[in-house]
């Protein structure tokens, strides 16, 4: 169980009476370790379920897919909860909405023995510092950004982040944190220090209506969605998809047809440094409220400097339930109450 800053509780439950389930294993297999091997291999067949409890006392099933969640933290951001899938095994991420539902259940790490446990270094250290858990490629820089994540974001101090790292205790915490400080000392860029500048222009809108917005270069796709919502005023009641480099993303949720996950993809990825082709944002498929977006620079995210932020903006907000028998003027668009609102949510 876990109790977020805003006192609602997550619980794991098994999803079926381990007592009961390993005495009648026993029935039919007298010797215990055979009893076990079989009871581990029933588990596996029992999605367990993480329960949302309410300041209030109300609850509701928040997830029913995860097998056996054990161990589990929420951010220090309050953005994800990471969850030991125990028996899969591996360690889980779910993004949290404002009323603490969860979504986009993404794999961050396979490690090589079941976790057990949890705490937020812990769930990025599982990242193997070799071979396939990393994308071919990115390895180090990746996990600086997982990492990143797992200690609630802000101006990366990567010699805080690597003592915490190898303080964990995991077994892969060593080989990460050398992996990683090695490429800091080599003075590359770090993806997590890192913040970009994108221009969300309305596809077609006369006069042009756009804003500019400043995210974490590790930020998703999933999060530029969350700031698009909020940029642009929209209630977020209809789905939603990217298309970048000819592939669509969005949140698993929807189960849309040839659709990749929107939390799978970083800026760094989406928006490369010389990348000349707009991504799309597509909002509500029945309206069609087409975003077209691009980089507009990066820099190294300063102490002190709140991200995201919009910095710059033209026109108000769209109207997005127009009515030709009862019109409504646009709202005007306020940079100081839109960035209150990115404060909040982010």
């Amino acid at each position: 169980m876990w109790v977020d800053a805003r006192g609602r509780a997550y619980v794991g439950e098994l999803g079926f009476d381990a007592e009961a389930l390993l005495s009648a294993l026993l029935a039919e297999h007298p010797a215990r370790e055979d009893a076990v091997s079989h009871l581990v291999e029933k588990v596996r067949q029992f999605p367990g379920r993480i329960h949302l409890v309410q300041p209030d006392g109300s609850h509701r099933i928040a997830d029913d897919a995860t097998i056996l969640p054990n161990g589990m933290t929420v951010s220090a951001n309050g953005r994800y909860l990471y969850v030991n899938a125990s028996l899969e095994p591996a360690v889980r991420r779910f993004a949290i909405a404002a009323d603490g539902s969860l979504s986009a259940s993404t794999v961050i790490a396979r490690p090589a023995l079941p976790p057990d446990g949890m705490s937020a270094v812990d769930a990025a250290a599982a990242l193997q510092a070799r071979g396939e858990a990393w994308p071919e490629g990115l390895g180090p820089d990746e996990a600086s950004c997982r990492l990143w994540e797992a200690a609630g974001g802000g101006p990366l101090d990567i010699g805080a982040l690597l003592t915490l790292v190898r303080a964990a205790g995991h077994p892969e915490a060593e080989a990460v944190a050398a992996a990683v400080g090695a490429l800091a000392e080599s003075g590359a860029a770090l993806s997590a220090a890192q913040v970009v500048d994108l221009k969300v222009t309305l596809w077609r809108s006369s006069p042009s209506l756009w804003r500019t917005v400043r995210m974490p270069l590790a930020a998703t796709l999933g999060d530029l969605h969350r700031v698009i919502q909020v940029l642009f005023s929209w209630d977020g009641d209809h789905l939603h998809a990217f298309a970048v480099a000819g592939v669509r993303y969005s949140d698993p949720f929807f189960d849309l047809e040839e659709t990749a996950d929107e939390e799978a993809v970083r800026l760094r990825d989406a928006f490369p440094a010389g990348a000349r082709k707009p991504v799309r944002y597509e909002y509500d498929f029945g309206a069609s409220w087409i975003h077209e977006i691009t980089r507009a620079g990066s820099s190294r995210l300063t102490p002190g400097e709140a991200v995201p932020r919009c910095l710059s903006f033209s026109g108000d907000n769209p109207v997005e339930y127009w009515d030709e028998d009862e019109p409504v003027n646009p709202e005007p668009f306020d940079l100081v109450k839109v960035n209150a609102a990115l404060a909040d949510r982010f």
